[in-house]
């Protein structure tokens, strides 16, 4: 029996699935980009917006559990497809 406990954020127990304690993470960042993207933002706010939640909600979990290379590369593909999304909606 494996037994997992959460202390200020950071997961301590045996066979971490490092995977699961990130999905909450993605998904909290997937609902507030939806959210706060649907607002007509200038660039300047649409950046922040991009730091404040990438950056931010990532940030303090990255630094005392770790960021496994596939959170990484997919937290890349948000920031990359919020960008076109942006640079497209600015276009029209």
């Amino acid at each position: 029996m494996t037994e997992v406990t959460c202390i200020l954020g950071t997961w301590f127990g045996n066979n971490i699935n490092a995977d699961h304690i990130w999905a909450l993470v993605l998904d909290k960042i997937d609902k507030n980009l939806v959210r706060w993207l649907a607002n007509g933002l200038t660039m300047e706010g649409q950046r922040h917006v991009i730091q404040m939640i990438i950056g931010g909600m990532t940030q303090y979990l990255a630094t005392v559990q770790g960021m496994p290379k596939d959170i990484e590369k997919w937290l890349m593909k948000q920031v990359q497809s919020t960008l076109n999304f942006m640079l497209t909606k600015l276009n029209y």
